[in-house]
């Protein structure tokens, strides 16, 4: 089994409306949102050993506000966990079928992968994997992780159809869960 965390990045700023659509950083609500995401990851069985994000800036920020936070909740003892970072351009505006090829690719090495990257694409991944569908209907709001399992033994047999949705968690439900305050 492989299994893929698809994480939409947190919220964007439109403050700087001299920006590129690549360059737009995180708004406040984000800063909060990724680093809780993070957190949210250590409560799963299988952590990530990879982490693949988008070359947006935006996306760049959410991997490593969630990150950080995910490393210093499993940086001691058994829970220790290794993460490597791959920072990919073929993501940004990637379609789920060049998402999926690109995790085809993927070292054998690494169980749980998570990729950072932008709607419509991680909805689409998601309905994909999940139901063998284009457009299942299913939302993505930023900073949602959804959990998929992938009833495969290595990444080059991912294809459509054989993911299980184990989980789709979004910021306030995030919070809730871990007897936080909301956003």
């Amino acid at each position: 089994m492989k299994t893929i965390y698809v994480l939409r990045h947190a919220k964007s700023s439109w403050q700087d409306l001299s920006l590129s659509d690549h360059d737009r950083p995180l708004a406040p609500r984000g800063e909060k949102a990724a680093p809780l995401m993070g957190q949210v990851l250590t409560a799963f069985e299988i952590p990530p050993t990879l982490i693949l994000t988008s070359t947006a800036k935006r996306a760049r920020e959410t991997a490593e506000m969630a990150f950080e936070s995910f490393g210093k909740h499993t940086s001691s003892g058994k829970n220790a966990v290794e993460l490597e970072v791959i920072v990919n351009p073929a993501v940004y505006g990637a379609s789920p079928s060049t998402l999926i090829k690109i995790l085809r690719e993927l070292p054998q090495k690494h169980d749980a992968v998570v990729i950072v990257g932008h709607n419509p694409a991680m909805e689409e991944l998601v309905s994909l994997l999940c139901f063998n569908v284009n457009h299942g209907g299913l939302l993505l709001p930023t900073a949602t992780l959804a959990h998929v399992i992938a009833e495969i033994d290595q990444w080059d047999q991912l294809q459509k159809g054989v993911g299980i949705l184990h989980a789709l968690i979004f910021p306030r439900l995030a919070k809730r869960l871990l007897g936080l305050k909301t956003i």
